[in-house]
């Protein structure tokens, strides 16, 4: 009795630990491994990405504040499009390279009508960068935040 037991422990033994062995590997190695994020896109999505709309009424016209942010060839850089009454302007955002796919937002601003473009960060907290508004007739971009990344040392 005493030596059936023995002879399966030993027997399971040379099978369980490999496959453990195996297994604890696997994990590291997924957890370690991250797929690299290219600094330049292989395809340019031509639509928006993202856009906000405000609708402006005043006693005589109607007009829409138009803002959409557009992908260009490198990963994280977009370009901002801003239209109202006719006035036309562009700019870019850069977003921190975070070693995940960016995740561009526009969130309505406080002053009508404005917006905040900025990004969501690895837990989908909204990071502000620009302010784009139109105050005194005239569509302004400005800066809220800057954000940086470095390696640490």
């Amino acid at each position: 009795m005493h030596k059936a037991a023995f002879f399966t422990f030993t027997t399971m033994k040379k099978i369980i630990l490999p496959a453990v062995a195996a297994f604890t590997a696997m994990v590291f190695a997924a957890c370690e491994s991250k797929p690299e994020i290219k600094p330049e896109r292989e395809t340019i999505n031509p639509e928006p990405v993202k856009t906000y709309q405000e609708i402006v009424k005043s006693e005589e016209t109607t007009d829409t504040f138009n803002v959409a942010l557009y992908e260009t060839k490198y990963t994280f850089k977009y370009l901002i499009k801003i239209s109202f009454k006719g006035i036309e302007a562009t700019d870019s955002l850069r977003i921190p390279n975070l070693n995940y796919e960016p995740m561009p937002e526009i969130k309505q601003g406080k002053v009508r009508p404005s917006c905040i473009v900025g990004f969501l960060d690895d837990k989908k907290q909204f990071m502000e960068g620009n302010e784009v508004l139109f105050q005194d007739n005239k569509l302004k971009y400005h800066p809220l935040k800057f954000y940086d990344v470095s390696g640490g040392k």
